[in-house]
């Protein structure tokens, strides 16, 4: 027969694996002692903020283990397959990626462009330019929502 374990005896079993104290593993997982405390004493149970920095720090931790008491407590080390799934998953999004900047990349230029164009036409510089920073402004706000950043034109991963 399974022993079940509690929430509170999984974290201290956590704790003891990695050699750790509770002050110590509060500052690896960056939240408070008294947090952590509390937790191995059973008199509350981890949040989500807690579960999230536990998770983060430990990566080999079995997520269900930890929170339903299956399983082992480590996962398996990562399998070559699926090192390779994960690298071509990266390999798919570095060429997305540099598409994605190109693309901005074109679009920056068609504002010149037209920038220029108005500037011709109208012949007034300062009219283009409340026009173009309009435009700009709008393709800021865009921009950002997919993790552009003008300033250094690269794309942050969200």
């Amino acid at each position: 027969m399974i022993e079940s374990t509690t929430i509170a005896e999984r974290t201290r079993m956590l704790i003891d694996s990695q050699h750790l104290n509770e002050y110590s593993f509060s500052k690896k997982i960056g939240k408070s002692n008294s947090a952590v405390q509390k937790i191995v004493k059973g008199e509350s149970k981890p949040g989500f903020d807690m579960l999230e920095a536990i998770f983060q720090e430990f990566p080999t931790l079995n997520r269900e283990w930890y929170i339903e008491g299956k399983g082992e407590m480590f996962r398996p080390e990562i399998t070559q397959a699926e090192s390779k799934q994960d690298q071509y998953l990266q390999d798919y999004m570095n060429r997305l990626e540099e598409r994605f900047i190109k693309m901005i990349e074109a679009r920056d230029q068609q504002i010149i462009s037209l920038t220029r164009m108005l500037e011709q036409a109208l012949g007034k510089p300062e009219v283009v330019l409340a026009y173009a920073a309009s435009c700009a402004l709008f393709f800021l706000s865009f921009g950002y929502n997919f993790g552009y950043n003008p300033l250094t034109t690269k794309v942050n991963r969200l």
